[in-house]
């Protein structure tokens, strides 16, 4: 009891026999939701103070994928070379995308990151190929090594610099076709789709609902 509840039983002490010379035990008992909530927002803090590795993006390089000659009803395969040019810039060299692979960088992940219900990437990246933009290479089945073909260009004015994992959020606040926001919990860009307030990270919408269930019910 003491452990548990030792400063009611210090404050009982002290009110019903006037005995203030009682040296008071500290506090052990924490509820579980209490830690979880303080690693939560400490978790929160982190992310926002650290930012994924940061890569610039040229306004030349925004004109060469913006001219592109893309299939008829194929509009996404511009983001979607974009992105693999982003990453080629990342990881200084040329992009590897596995296949099937849990943990690694698929085209299921690059769906995820054009949007919702998305899945145009495998047949996004031949597309590419044959129009000249990117040369692939299978590697013993395990993964696609792609490097896209951008010129080389004499003069190079940044247009803007990508910051997080999921560089489109950046592409559509360059060019003003999606609106886009913050999270209101971790703080990392989004692309807004009607309501919401949060990206697409579970932990961050669940999150949200959590402290905000008061707002729910009523």
């Amino acid at each position: 009891l003491w452990n548990c509840f030792g400063d009611l039983i210090y404050q009982n002490i002290c009110n019903n026999l006037c005995y203030v010379n009682v040296r008071q035990r500290r506090k052990h008992y924490k509820t579980s939701g209490d830690v979880i909530k303080k690693i939560e927002d400490k978790t929160v803090d982190i992310l926002k103070q650290i930012p994924d590795n940061l890569v610039e993006v040229y306004k030349e390089e925004i004109e060469w994928i913006e001219n592109m000659q893309y299939r008829r009803g194929c509009s996404l395969d511009r983001e979607l070379l974009y992105i693999l040019l982003v990453l080629q810039k990342r990881h200084k060299g040329k992009v590897r995308i596995y296949i099937n692979q849990k943990k690694q960088l698929t085209c299921n992940t690059l769906d995820k990151w054009l949007g919702d219900g998305v899945c145009i990437c495998k047949k996004g990246l031949i597309r590419l190929q044959k129009m000249g933009a990117i040369s692939i290479q299978t590697v013993a089945r395990k993964y696609h090594e792609i490097e896209v073909c951008v010129p080389e260009f004499k003069g190079q004015d940044i247009a803007f610099s990508v910051v997080q994992r999921n560089p489109i959020p950046e592409f559509y606040e360059y060019n003003g076709e999606r609106k886009v926001e913050r999270c209101v919990m971790c703080g990392k860009k989004f692309v807004k789709v009607k309501n919401m307030v949060t990206c697409s990270n579970a932990i961050c919408r669940s999150e949200y609902r959590k402290r905000n269930v008061g707002k729910y019910i009523a």
